[in-house]
């Protein structure tokens, strides 16, 4: 199967999701987050995440159950993706994507909490084409990126190019995978 194919479906299925399951399946996703990186306790610890947009998880609330962490969020400028640190204002970035506004303070974290369209258990992730992220990881190395996805958009195997980023994890609402 191709990528754009793969997209397509993937799309559809999560999209196709019952509200309720989404809701319920979001708030395990959390737990598991949560469960994954609660343990470390360091001062200056960012943790990036994404401004969900479609029907993508939603992982914005792990700010009010882990408060004591610092947030980033990506900000895009010119075809590169940084990440931004994110107090509370928001403005809209390309794609309709909310972000930190342009005198926020670039950082760079120590997770990356990456959306995806589908994953498989090899960590290979399927973004939507544009390569923000594999080019933002493959810059940052020292960087854990981590995956979140309903079960539904995993896949027995995502076609992967050598320009593409693999995940250290992978959460779902009924488990994480750790290639």
């Amino acid at each position: 199967m191709n990528k754009s194919f793969l997209r397509h479906k993937i799309q559809c299925l999560r999209d196709n999701l019952d509200a309720d399951v989404r809701d319920v399946a979001q708030l395990h996703i959390l737990e598991h987050m949560l469960a994954l990186v609660q343990h470390v306790h360091q001062p200056s610890f960012i943790m990036a995440l994404y401004h969900p947009i479609k029907s993508e998880v939603n992982i914005l609330g792990v700010r009010a159950l882990l408060p004591s962490y610092h947030y980033a969020l990506p900000r895009t400028h010119g075809g590169i993706m940084q990440m931004h640190e994110w107090n509370h204002t928001l403005v809209e970035g390309a794609f309709g994507v909310m972000q930190p506004p342009s005198e926020s303070v670039q950082v760079i974290p120590h997770v990356c909490i990456v959306p995806l369209l589908g994953f498989d258990r090899r960590g290979a992730r399927l973004g939507y084409g544009k390569g923000y992220y594999d080019q933002y990881l493959a810059r940052h190395p020292q960087i854990i990126p981590i995956g979140v996805a309903f079960s539904c958009q995993e896949v027995h195997n995502i076609p992967v190019e050598a320009h593409d980023q693999r995940l250290h994890h992978i959460i779902t609402e009924k488990e994480v995978i750790t290639p």
